[in-house]
C-alpha cells in the first residue's frame, strides 16, 4: 500500500546548500507539517496542549466507558496490572516538568481492583537509588501513590514502606527520599474496612504549598464529614525533610531544600521505578495538574462536581486553569493502515531509487512518518538554517520515521566508508535507569546505529565497534541542539576507524572498526528509532516492548554519504548552521568619566 503523498517540504538556506553540495546519497530536512494519524493517546485539554498528551504503551492500558462523573458519559482508563499496562507524556519538550520551588496541585479519580503495593498512579519521577540526572542518586519530581511510602515511612510498625495508605510524595534531590510526605491510611475509613477502597471510586488531590505536601480524599463510599479531606492525614513531613536512615526514621531537616522538578523523565500513568515496574491495578479518570496549590474551596467544589450529577465538572476544572487536564476517556484504539502515512521528503542523489519494505512505496517520497511521531514540531534556529526551522519530535515510546531501503545505505564488510550527520535534541532524554537507547537513526544492530546510551552518545557499525562520548568528556544532552555525526573512515593499507563527533568535531571518539559489517538488506533505515524487530513496538499494540529504542526529543536535517566527509567538510557543517561571531570592524575609541556608562557599536 502507498503512503499518504503530501507536498515535499520546500525552501533553501545556507546548511541545506551545503549539504547538497557535498552529493548526500539521502537527506531529510524533516520539515513537513502533516500529521500521521493518531497513536492510542490521551488528548490534554489543559494549556499545555498536544506536549502533554499522554502516549498508551499496550491495549493493557483498556480503554472503557466506566467513568467516576455522575451524569457524564465520559469513560476512563482501565489498568490492568500488566508490565505492559502503563501510559507515559514523553519528555519530548521540557514544558510538560513544573518548576523549581514551586507550589503545584495533583488530582485524579481513581478505583482500584487490588492491594498491591509499592504502586503509583501518578509520577513523574525516576527510580529508587539512580533516578536523578544521569543516574544519581538525587530522586526529583513527584509521586501520587497507592500502599507506598516514599518516605519510608512506617506509622504502625508493621508495613515497612508500603503501608496501607495513600500518599503524595514530592522530592528534594537528597538521595532517593528526600522531600515533603502526606499520607491517609485507606483501610478503616471505607465502608468494608481494609479492602474497602477496592472497586470504590475515590477523589484524591495531592497539594504542595511551597512547604508542606498535603493529601484530600473524598469518595461516596466514605464518611467524608469524619474522614473527608486532610481529616485522615496521620503523617506531613516538609519539603526539608532529609534522606531517612531507616525505615520509620524520619531524615533530618535540610534547610533551604525546596522541590526539584525531574525534567528528564516523562509523566507515568500505572508504575513507578522505571517502564512497566510495579503497575497499578484499576481504573483511572479526570486527572490534572496545577502550577498553584489549590485551595480548600476549590477541592471541595471539584469533588461536589463530580457527584451532584448537573454536567459541570468539565468547565469547573478547565475554569481552574490547569496546566494539563486528561479525562482519560479516549476510544479504543484501531491501528491504522500504513498507507495513510504522510511521507518524508528524501532530497539524496539515491532518493529516485528508494524502496520502503513495509509500505511498498519507492521514490524520493518513499520515507513516511509512523504514528506517535510529531513532524512540524519546533527544529533548531541557527541562522544558517533560513526557514527550515522545523523538526520531528520523537516520544520514547513508539514511532518512528521510516525512511526506506536503498543499497547505498547499506555498507559491508570493514573497507567502507559513510558518514550520517544529523541535528538533535534532548529535553533531556530519559534515560530508563541510564541503560535505555534513545536511537537517532539506524538501519539495525547488524549495520549501523547513531544515538545515545547510559546518557553518552553512542554509535557503532556492524557487532562490536561501539563508541562513547560519556557526559564527563561532553554533555550532548542537555536540551540544547547539537549535530551528531558518525562516520567510517577506510584507508587503504592501514583499516578502518569509526568515529563520532559532536558539533564542530572538537568533542569525539573514535577506535579501529576491524570487525565486518553483516549488512541488513532486509530492514529500511529509520529515523527516531531502530528498524530490528527486537527493538520495535509491537504494531497490533499487544505489549510494550521492554526493548525498544525510540528517541525522546527532536531530530532534524538528516544525512547520509557513502564517504567520509573530512573533519573541515564537518565543521563547515556546524560552522554554516551556527556561525561563530566574528568581529569585522574595531569599535571606535571614546572615554567616558567615572561612573558613567558609554555605548560602543561594532559590526560582527
Amino acid at each position: 500500500m502507498m503512503p499518504l503523498m503530501v507536498t515535499a517540504a520546500k525552501g533553501q538556506s545556507a546548511y541545506s546548500n551545503l549539504v547538497m553540495s557535498l552529493n548526500p546519497v539521502a537527506y531529510w530536512p524533516l520539515q513537513e507539517t502533516t500529521q500521521p494519524p493518531r497513536y492510542d493517546m490521551e488528548t490534554n485539554y489543559g494549556s499545555l496542549g498536544q506536549i502533554a498528551d499522554i502516549y498508551y504503551a499496550s491495549s493493557q492500558a483498556q480503554a472503557t466507558n466506566i467513568g467516576p462523573i455522575v451524569g457524564d458519559s465520559g469513560g476512563s482508563r482501565n489498568f490492568l496490572g500488566s508490565s505492559s499496562g502503563f501510559g507515559v507524556v514523553p519528555t519530548t519538550d521540557n514544558g510538560i516538568s513544573l518548576q523549581a520551588g514551586q507550589p503545584f496541585s495533583v488530582e485524579a479519580w481513581v478505583r482500584t481492583t487490588g492491594t498491591q503495593s509499592y504502586i503509583s498512579m501518578i509520577n513523574q519521577t525516576g527510580h529508587n537509588g539512580n533516578g536523578g540526572q544521569f543516574g544519581a542518586n538525587t530522586s526529583s519530581g513527584w509521586m501520587l501513590c497507592m500502599n507506598y511510602s516514599a518516605s519510608w515511612t512506617d506509622y504502625n510498625a508493621v508495613n515497612g514502606n508500603h503501608p496501607p495508605a495513600w500518599s503524595f510524595h514530592v522530592f528534594n534531590g537528597i538521595g532517593d527520599s528526600g522531600g515533603a510526605e502526606a499520607e491517609i491510611p485507606n483501610t478503616n475509613n471505607l465502608t468494608g474496612g481494609a479492602s474497602g477502597y477496592v472497586n470504590s471510586w475515590v477523589y484524591l488531590c495531592g497539594v504542595f504549598d511551597g512547604t508542606n505536601a498535603w493529601l484530600w480524599e473524598y469518595s461516596t463510599n466514605i464518611n467524608n464529614a469524619v474522614y473527608g479531606g486532610t481529616n485522615g492525614m496521620n503523617l506531613q513531613f516538609a519539603i526539608t525533610t532529609g534522606q531517612p536512615t531507616a525505615v520509620g526514621v524520619q531524615g533530618p531537616v535540610v534547610p533551604g531544600a525546596q522541590f526539584t522538578p525531574d525534567t528528564w523523565d516523562p509523566i507515568q500513568f500505572s508504575g513507578s521505578r522505571g517502564y512497566g515496574s510495579n503497575p497499578y491495578h484499576g481504573f483511572i479518570g479526570e486527572v490534572a495538574i496545577y502550577t498553584n496549590a489549590l485551595t480548600y474551596t476549590q477541592i471541595t467544589n471539584h469533588f461536589m462536581q463530580g457527584t451532584n450529577g448537573l454536567g459541570n465538572y468539565r468547565s469547573t476544572i478547565l475554569g481552574d486553569q490547569p496546566i494539563a487536564y486528561w479525562r482519560m476517556d479516549s476510544p479504543a484504539w484501531t491501528a491504522p493502515q500504513p498507507g495513510t502515512f504522510p511521507s518524508a521528503a528524501n532530497y539524496g542523489s539515491a532518493a529516485s531509487t528508494m524502496t520502503n519494505f513495509n509500505t511498498g512505496a519507492k521514490g524520493a517520497n518513499s520515507a513516511v512518518y509512523q504514528p506517535g511521531t510529531f513532524p512540524g514540531a519546533p527544529g533548531p534556529t541557527y541562522v544558517g538554517f533560513g526557514s527550515l526551522t522545523n523538526a520531528c519530535a520523537f516520544n520514547g515510546l513508539v514511532g518512528e520515521v521510516d525512511a526506506g531501503y536503498n543499497s547505498s545505505l547499506d555498507p559491508t564488510g570493514n573497507t567502507n566508508n559513510f558518514t550520517l550527520v544529523a541535528w538533535y535534541r534532548g529535553n533531556p532524554m530519559d534515560t530508563y535507569l541510564g541503560s535505555r537507547f534513545n536511537c537517532l537513526a539506524s538501519h539495525s544492530a547488524n549495520s549501523w546505529f547513531a544515538g545515545f546510551k547510559t546518557n553518552s552518545a553512542f554509535g557503532f557499525k556492524g557487532a562490536g565497534n561501539e563508541l562513547y562520548i560519556p557526559p564527563a568528556q561532553y554533555n550532548g544532552n542537555d536540551g540544547k541542539w547539537h549535530m551528531y555525526t558518525l562516520e567510517s573512515t577506510y584507508t587503504n593499507g592501514l583499516g578502518t576507524n569509526v568515529t563520532i563527533y559532536l558539533d564542530s568535531g572538537a568533542n569525539y571518539a573514535t577506535l579501529a572498526a576491524t570487525n565486518n559489517i553483516p549488512g541488513a538488506p532486509t530492514y529500511d533505515a529509520t529515523i527516531g528509532g531502530a528498524p530490528d524487530t527486537a527493538y520495535t513496538e509491537n504494531t497490533n499494540e499487544a505489549a510494550y516492548n521492554s526493548s525498544q529504542q525510540y528517541f525522546a526529543g527532536e531530530v532534524a536535517h538528516v544525512a547520509y554519504f557513502n564517504k567520509a566527509l573530512t573533519l573541515s567538510q564537518i565543521q563547515s557543517l556546524y560552522t554554516t548552521a551556527n556561525p561563530v561571531p566574528t568581529i569585522t570592524q574595531q569599535p571606535a575609541s571614546g572615554s567616558a568619566g567615572e561612573g558613567i556608562g558609554a555605548n560602543l557599536i561594532m559590526d560582527i
